[in-house]
């Protein structure tokens, strides 16, 4: 109820329960907003294609691949889009300029792609990654309606000259400006690897800085499929269901085209429309542009016929169909790569002439449906909307969804599936889960005797690696065991520790991280233990534990699970125990970061607006009119009061500064090696030390605030005031 007085407009609120109520609904709209975001409209890719020349090459890739796979590439992108190729050894060639998408630059593309050579004598890198980004200033700017991608192919390391030290120096460059550039420029740069020699710390220190796709070949002969997987996260398109045989075209379809990979020695590909029309690679008809090579067949048709076509060809893996639709389903934008664990939050919508559907007629005659498959043989299926009456559209034609099936690493594939009665799209997205730590070996011979080179990586740009520790326990063939730290950061991301193998027998090393991340959250993981063999070129690792959280970390309960698993056989595995004699248990689940922050800021946006509620409020009865008081009672008290000063338990608070002050003063413990029965105890003894080490931040006291520190002059001016206003 509002009351309004004269013209002194003193409005008054007699229900405060109406102002709650309205901070309610706002803070509810705030957190669904939050969660069902619409996805942005897509923006076009810019594709630039870096590719490896130098010597080398003639080893790795002899028959030279790279050009049919490169020559793909050219004409799998779209019209629309802007592409641009580079090629490097000691210098930087454009090969091909950085222009949009057309056919005269397909062809000009195409015929350059065929002259790739092996000749250069260094590869440069870093030139090469500058070259490709010569306009990085004005791509983070907002006027940039282009995704821009990077990809970059190459089997060696950073080679500018025959003096090593010189290449150390430019490898740091590149990771030190290099890499910075293109994140401030907003670059995804995707790395391709063609040989066991190239530098991969280094690949995949720039590919996972820009949340881009590491990929590697083995030989030359994986390079196409490995091209196209990355392509596919470069310039993602639309497509239709394809079973390798058939495959369904709606009235909305503008043209659509069939990349067919075909099976060796496998007979010519023909497509046959609804009609019974037979189209081959020497069909001659405006409408129809068949490319073939030794290897695929890419189809594309304008104007296609609506209805089932066939596909006669013995088809092989990778073969899909895209299509170009007013109709269209659009997906918010998901990462390339994430930890173990983590939740993915995406939404959809569909989109007619680029503008969201939301009459729930056409809606709510939708099946939609999500699939998450792991390279490990797990799937998971989620319905997000279903035709039938139990189902109701959503009023802004947004779905969401929630994936937490990510707990093993590997290779996962997201796909949704959106089937009408007349028409069918589907949207792929792939995605890397990886460990937030790598455990990498090398054994050589100083003197005749094994040593062990023994790196852990972080694969995270979230990790804070200057308060990151890593620590170990070796067991030695006697059955001794030392607790040693590793010693200090190469290339900022990698701890190390060498091992000289002077016994005979296995070595036993347990390695763990002391991780602590961007915000400060500090987590405690057991990495594989490794046996070290000095006398058989074997390393291998026994299986690792579930990594374990700090106690004073706030453990939450795993999220509800959106998806019903295939049951799959469950393998037990052997638990190794915790260093630490304090953690008797690993928990099963970790703590869903990004869930946890999005929640944070949400509640932090709640706590905001009813703070600002409550200062209104309080202005609206500062001033309660006499008559009311007496209805209310004249000395009721303020129930916000807040305690005097003097009541602070300050005495206790000295005491646990004194304490603390105590405990720090004290000398840590020197580890003393130990027996196989002590391990516990010498690692236990490392965390300490690694923990001392982070304990560089300042304490401050509650005594800068209490009573002694406030002038008694000013305290009774305050008072008196106080008073004042009372009367």
């Amino acid at each position: 109820m509002v009351n309004v007085v004269g013209d002194s407009q003193d409005y008054r609120i007699k229900s405060p329960q109406l102002v709650l109520m309205l901070l309610c609904v706002i803070c509810v709209c705030v957190s669904g907003y939050t969660y069902g975001q619409s996805p942005a409209a897509t923006k076009p890719s810019d594709v630039r294609l870096v590719i490896d020349i130098s010597g080398s090459m003639k080893k790795n890739d002899p028959k030279n691949l790279r050009r049919p796979a490169l020559d793909m590439l050219v004409q799998l992108l779209p019209e629309g889009s802007n592409a641009g190729i580079w090629t490097f050894g000691q210098y930087v060639n454009m090969l091909v300029p950085h222009q949009p998408v057309t056919a005269a630059w397909g062809s000009q593309a195409s015929a350059a792609a065929s002259e790739i050579k092996s000749i250069a004598q260094f590869t440069n890198i870093g030139a090469a990654l500058e070259k490709a980004a010569y306009d990085h200033k004005k791509l983070s700017g907002e006027d940039n309606v282009y995704q821009t991608h990077v990809i970059l192919l190459t089997d060696g390391m950073v080679d500018i000259d025959r003096d090593n030290a010189l290449n150390e120096k430019e490898r740091q460059r590149i990771v030190d400006k290099v890499l910075p550039m293109y994140q401030q420029a907003g670059i995804t740069l995707h790395t391709i690897a063609l040989s066991d020699n190239a530098d991969k710390n280094l690949l995949n220190k720039l590919a996972l800085g820009t949340d881009g796709k590491v990929a590697t070949a083995k030989n030359a002969e994986e390079l196409m499929g490995v091209f196209l997987q990355v392509f596919n996260q470069a310039v993602p398109l639309e497509s239709i269901p394809f079973d390798g045989d058939r495959f369904a075209v709606d009235s909305s379809i503008e043209e659509f085209t069939a990349l067919i990979f075909r099976q060796k020695n496998a007979k010519s590909t023909m497509i046959v429309s609804p009609d019974g029309d037979q189209y081959t690679k020497d069909t001659t008809n405006a409408r129809v542009n068949w490319y073939h090579t030794d290897q695929y067949d890419l189809i594309t048709i304008k104007q296609p016929l609506e209805g089932e076509w066939q596909v006669s060809a013995d088809v092989a893996p990778q073969s899909r169909v895209t299509v170009v639709s007013d109709l269209s389903v659009v997906v918010r934008s998901m990462p390339t790569n994430i930890p173990v664990n983590e939740v993915v939050q995406t939404s959809l919508v569909l989109r007619e002439e680029n503008k969201t559907i939301k009459r729930p007629e056409f809606l709510e005659l939708l099946t939609i449906t999500a699939n998450v498959t792991s390279s490990m043989g797990n799937d998971w299926s989620q319905t997000l909307s279903s035709s039938d009456e139990t189902s109701k559209a959503p009023s802004d034609g947004v779905y969401s969804a929630t994936f937490n099936q990510f707990s093993e690493q590997g290779d996962y594939t997201i796909n949704f599936l959106v089937e009408g009665k007349t028409f069918n799209r589907q949207y792929t997205h792939q995605l890397s889960v990886r460990n937030l730590f790598v455990v990498n070996t090398e054994k050589t011979k100083i003197n005749g005797i094994a040593t062990f080179s023994i790196s852990v990586s972080a694969q995270s740009p979230t990790i804070d690696l200057t308060k990151t520790k890593v620590t170990s326990v070796i067991t030695f063939p006697s059955g001794k065991a030392n607790a040693v730290n590793f010693n200090g950061q190469q290339d900022d991301d990698t701890w190390m520790l060498e091992v000289a193998a002077e016994e005979n027998g296995d070595y036993i090393v347990d390695i763990r991280v002391n991780s602590v991340d961007d915000e400060g959250v500090r987590e405690k993981i057991i990495l594989d233990s490794l046996i070290l063999s000095p006398n058989e070129d074997d390393i291998f690792n026994i299986t690792p534990s579930e990594p374990s959280l700090t106690e004073d970390e706030p453990l939450i309960s795993e999220p509800t699970k959106q998806f019903e698993p295939t049951p799959v056989a469950e393998t037990e595995t052997e638990e190794i125990k915790d260093a630490s004699s304090e953690e008797e248990a690993i928990p099963e689940t970790q703590v869903d970061y990004s869930q946890y922050i999005l929640y944070g800021i949400i509640a932090l946006i709640n706590i905001i607006i009813v703070a600002v509620g409550y200062i209104v409020y309080r202005k609206l009865f500062k001033s309660v009119p006499a008559e009311l008081e007496d209805e209310e009672g004249e000395d009721k008290e303020d129930v916000f009061a807040e305690p005097p000063m003097d009541e602070m338990a300050v005495d206790e608070l000295l005491d646990d500064e004194i304490a603390e002050k105590t405990a720090v003063d004290k000398p840590a413990p020197e580890p003393v090696p130990a027996s196989s029965n002590d391990a516990d105890n010498a690692m236990a003894a490392a965390l300490l030390d690694a923990e001392d080490a982070d304990d560089d931040i300042p304490d401050f006291s509650l005594d800068d605030f209490s009573p002694d520190s406030i002038d008694d002059d000013e305290l009774g001016e305050e008072l008196d005031l106080d008073e004042d206003e009372k009367k």
